[in-house]
């Protein structure tokens, strides 16, 4: 009887397969759950950490993220005992590595759309394992590497949730990591731009926590290594936004020191590349919401500079680019990250009155799109989080913070 059962479930993984490879991922989603009661009743861990590691890929090339989570969380529990069982054994080890790096696929997901405590969970599941690899294996460089970049991830996640002193914790163990690496090959343009990521995102941090002297090296040091690469490299389109995400978050510490004048200098050469990015990868709509972002902070720093008109200028074109953005990609999971934003633009301007309903309308308008999205029906999008009001909104200077 095991017998059998085993060749029908082996049967339903491999027409999974096949339907993949064919990209009919709803069609291989049915196969892989007609195997779903079998698995249970088989009870035999090696096919449950199979089962659950297709299905939560599964889920996740459509766009159903908490659930993927939750399967490939249920696949990797299963990891340790089997793998070293059976180290060598292909199957198992392509299995555990899909479940991996979707995790941590997921927490860039969860983080980029404000879902910080999903995306923490993400991350530390992905921290926890890259720990163990390494303790197994100490000499392995990519391990060690995996380390690195879920500390960064973390950091940056720990940041926006206001945990700040674990948040400097994370970003310094991570730059301990990834500045040994470039000691070792100092010409490495990764590892360069690993240090320069990590500098900058802990820069940034320091700023919020009041150390301006400290963060101010931080970032030039990070500009300085930013800006060698690019000349290196004057093509490559992310070091030109990592160069970017620099000049703002210099651009908040000068505000924060009180330097107006230099703080819109910084904010207006970061003007410069997202233009010109955002025109050059339209495509890209990392590129437009970052764009968006700055405009947002240029304006409310020439509000407080009494620049009224323009300051109003700058929120209005960065409210355009969300409107574009959603009507581009009305399938896109961002939507919430952009709402998060919509209550940014206009605000400490004058002629609210003028603004405030075109801003209710496009709220109502996408939040009425989302209802309809298949891939957000998990989301619990609601419209009494974004509050709006004719006396203005209070908007915080925020600083870009770098993912890997």
């Amino acid at each position: 009887m095991s017998r059998f059962l085993k060749d029908s479930v082996e049967r339903h993984f491999q027409k999974t397969a096949k339907l993949m490879q064919k990209e009919k991922y709803k069609e291989a989603l049915k196969e892989i759950e007609k195997a779903q009661n079998i698995v249970k009743e088989l009870n035999e861990k090696e096919y449950i950490l199979i089962f659950s590691s297709l299905k939560g890929h599964l889920l996740y090339l459509l766009g159903r993220y908490i659930e993927s989570f939750e399967f490939h969380a249920f696949a990797l529990k299963y990891n340790e005992e089997i793998l070293s069982r059976d180290p060598f054994n292909k199957i198992y080890e392509s299995a555990f590595t899909v479940s991996f790096l979707d995790i941590f696929a997921l927490g860039n997901i969860f983080y980029n759309t404000g879902h910080f405590f999903q995306a923490k969970d993400c991350y530390e599941l992905y921290l926890l394992i890259s720990q163990r690899l390494l303790k197994a294996n100490p000499e392995n460089l990519s391990y060690l590497s995996d380390v690195a970049m879920a500390l960064n991830n973390l950091g940056a996640l720990l940041t926006n949730i206001g945990h700040f002193k674990e948040a400097k914790g994370r970003f310094e163990e991570a730059l301990e990591i990834r500045q040994k690496f470039l000691e070792v090959t100092p010409e490495d343009a990764t590892y360069k731009s690993d240090v320069a990521m990590t500098l900058n995102n802990l820069g940034g941090l320091l700023t919020k926590m009041g150390s301006i002297e400290e963060a101010k090296k931080k970032l030039e040091k990070a500009l300085e290594l930013r800006l060698g690469l690019l000349k290196k490299y004057p093509e490559n389109l992310l070091y030109q936004s990592y160069v970017g995400g620099t000049f703002v978050n210099l651009g908040v510490l000068f505000k924060d020191m009180g330097q107006l004048e230099e703080a819109r200098d910084r904010y207006e050469e970061a003007l410069e590349i997202y233009e010109k990015l955002a025109k050059e990868d339209s495509e890209d709509s990392t590129y437009r919401t970052n764009f968006a972002g700055l405009l947002d902070n240029l304006g409310k720093l020439l509000s407080d500079m009494g620049r009224i008109e323009q300051a109003r200028q700058w929120h209005e074109k960065a409210l355009k680019i969300r409107q574009d953005l959603i009507k581009d990609e009305n399938e896109n999971v961002a939507y919430q990250s952009y709402l998060g934003q919509l209550n940014n633009s206009h605000g400490n301007m004058s002629k609210w009155e003028e603004a405030g309903q075109e801003l209710e309308d496009f709220i109502e308008h996408v939040y009425s799109i989302s209802l309809k999205n298949e891939n957000l029906k998990n989301w619990k999008i609601e419209k009494n989080h974004f509050e709006i009001g004719k006396s203005g909104t209070k908007y915080e200077f925020d600083v870009f913070m770098n993912l890997k």
